[in-house]
């Protein structure tokens, strides 16, 4: 569903953007890491896609083995297994993977407080664990907005609960931990120290306000154009990607006060349950609410609403992986509190089979019309280079290029040197011991050039960087067509007599 997961498979496996495989995945504990690292292919599909596969169905056999305990009849399961289970199966995604595992635990939770089977429970903490290692923040949100579906007072009055509640919190700390440690050996210095800072201006706008106040950027030699380079995740320049310099600039700079789009983005948060993806869900929930209502499922819905509201106030609406696990939480929720009567029943099945229909009809298509366009783009990078090629940018189809199945042999010997959030981890290409200990900055400056693939734009902000920076001129050596991928060979000339690429010596594609 996004590059996140491909990301984390090359971490994984040591292919793409990484020169070796390493646990620390960024996204994912490493506890997950170590686990589908070890993993090895099978039939040519990795091990992370196959750590995928395997948490979805883990997913869905516990869906319908709720359902059919519950006695909810094989018509209503089926409804609700196709509504839930065929998108996060055909574009998987891992924040949705854990939030289904999530799901998974709870549902199993429920099964085993009606029938005192320890094997559920049992099941249902390895679940949770999952759920936690795979995506933390998702696993949180989920289980805050089940908190209201479960008498917990009554549940910590039993010993074996306890117990469970009790192993399930010791491997999380202890995954913490472990995460923790993985992320301290000295390689991963310079990342720890520019992470936390840098997510400000990436994520959050920080960038924005501070070229309201140039000044404080001007006293530490900063520049509008340098605010915008490390806005866009331009890290290969250490004066300019300074951890120090940009976390004093944000300290002078003081609290951040909230942007006149904040409403705007908390209301587009609420918006996005409309969302052609997410609207056979939405539809769904509110109607399994009103046909077996129920305070504990109106408590959720208002936890539900709030949370959304506050990812749109901190600048991250619609993010379509965090609501997809907590939508089918809700489809399920009214379920985990009663079982419903015949005509009821008969009502959610109508209602979910009509839902899972569209749904259907909706993503298969997708997926479909997705499977041909980048079987069209695995052909024509066919002849795409081995060499390492920097990644400025969503310019790349990482998606199309790397599938869940079956990734074509050439394309695993692509080297890609990712300008983003894995520029300074020691294990990925864009670092300097795995490019022959040139950085990229190094072949920048040098006569050959540094292959890259980016969009106009920011073509544009490395001719200013070029400018201001290097007191050069950037200039575009070669190019070489891919489909639609293009690939610019830049230099920046540290001549003071040249002058800057006009708009039309700057590739248009």
């Amino acid at each position: 569903m996004t590059n996140d997961d491909v990301a984390m498979s090359m971490a994984a496996h040591g292919y793409g953007l990484f020169a070796q495989s390493s646990p620390a995945l960024f996204f994912s504990n490493a506890v997950w890491g170590h686990i589908v690292s070890t993993i090895p292919s099978i039939g040519g599909i990795l091990g992370y896609s196959l750590a995928t596969l395997a948490v979805l169905l883990i997913s869905g056999s516990t869906l319908l083995y709720f359902c059919l305990q519950r006695g909810l009849g094989i018509a209503l399961t089926m409804a609700l297994f196709v509504l839930i289970m065929l998108r996060p199966t055909l574009f998987p995604q891992f924040t949705i993977n854990a939030g289904l595992l999530s799901i998974s635990a709870l549902l199993l939770l429920r099964l085993f407080l009606e029938s005192g089977n320890r094997i559920q429970l049992v099941a249902a903490v390895a679940l949770a664990c999952g759920g936690y290692f795979i995506r933390n923040l998702e696993f949180y949100i989920v289980v805050l907005i089940a908190l209201p579906l479960f008498d917990w007072k009554a549940i910590l009055r039993r010993n074996d609960c306890r117990w469970a509640l009790f192993v399930l919190l010791g491997l999380c700390v202890a995954g913490f931990f472990l995460d923790s440690h993985t992320y301290s050996e000295h390689g991963w210095k310079a990342y720890n120290a520019l992470n936390p800072v840098r997510a400000m201006f990436t994520d959050y706008g920080a960038g924005a306000h501070l070229k309201q106040h140039l000044g404080i950027a001007t006293q530490y030699g900063y520049t509008a154009n340098d605010i915008d380079l490390v806005s866009n995740w331009f890290f290969i320049d250490p004066l300019v990607a300074d951890p120090i310099k940009l976390g004093q600039m944000l300290r002078d700079l003081g609290p951040i006060p909230a942007a006149k789009s904040t409403l705007a983005n908390a209301w587009q948060g609420i918006t996005t349950l409309a969302h052609p993806s997410l609207l056979p869900l939405t539809v769904a929930a509110v109607s399994m609410f009103v046909i077996i209502p129920s305070i504990r499922v109106s408590i959720c819905w208002a936890l539900f609403l709030a949370a959304i509201l506050t990812f749109g106030l901190l600048g991250r609406p619609g993010a379509l992986r965090v609501y997809i696990p907590l939508l089918s939480l809700l489809v399920i929720a009214p379920l985990l509190c009663s079982v419903p009567a015949q005509m009821r029943r008969l009502a959610a099945l109508m209602v979910c089979t009509a839902c899972a229909y569209i749904n259907s009809d909706q993503t298969v298509h997708i997926s479909v019309s997705y499977t041909r366009s980048a079987a069209d783009m695995q052909k024509s990078l066919a002849h795409f280079p081995t060499d390492p090629v920097s990644i400025w940018g969503g310019v790349f189809p990482f998606e199309a290029v790397y599938p869940v199945l079956h990734i074509p042999p050439h394309n695993l010997s692509f080297k890609l040197a990712g300008l983003g959030v894995t520029t300074l981890a020691p294990t990925g290409y864009a670092h300097s011991t795995h490019l022959g200990n040139k950085s990229l900055l190094t072949r920048l400056l040098s006569k050959d050039g540094l292959p890259m693939i980016a969009h106009e734009p920011r073509l544009a902000l490395l001719s200013l960087y070029c400018k201001e920076r290097q007191r050069g001129t950037l200039s575009i050596l070669a190019s070489q067509a891919h489909g639609s991928v293009i690939i610019n060979v830049v230099r920046c000339v540290q001549d003071s007599a040249a002058s800057l690429p006009t708009q039309a010596q700057l590739p248009h594609h």
